[in-house]
């Protein structure tokens, strides 16, 4: 062999071992890739890192603590609020609570029975007073 194809032999035999170098196994999904942007990329991809990252104690008590912040915070007063709304409702349809407008409306009809309005809804005395 001559110099210049050992020179492009050995040339080829590097570049073969630094691709291996970057021939990696991702550990989570088992696929093969090149870790073209830094040799020390474990994973294949920003999804299987991002799977893993999930998977952590850590992580996962992160996600506990802030779900159960969600739900006093935000489900459980929603709750109350909803069981408050069904028994009004529930009150005002067998006709044990009246509406706020209904009993405005009985107050201003008892006002206009009584002489103390007209009935555009002006007080009485202050009329006169005028």
């Amino acid at each position: 062999m001559s110099t210049a194809r050992r020179q492009l032999a050995a040339a080829l035999l590097d570049a073969a071992k630094a691709l291996q170098k970057r021939l990696k196994t991702c550990p989570l999904c088992k696929t093969e890739f090149f870790a073209n942007r830094r040799l020390d990329q474990i994973y294949c991809s920003m999804k299987c890192r991002q799977a893993k990252y999930e998977r952590t104690p850590k992580r996962r008590e992160a996600q506990r603590k802030r779900a159960n912040e969600y739900y006093h915070n935000v489900v459980k007063p929603l709750h109350s609020l909803r069981k408050e709304v069904d028994s009004l409702k529930h009150e005002i349809l067998t006709g044990q609570k009246r509406l706020p407008l209904e009993s405005i409306l009985d107050e201003t009809a008892k006002a206009i029975n009584a002489g103390l309005l007209d009935k555009d809804g002006v007080t009485v005395t202050a009329r006169v007073s005028k």
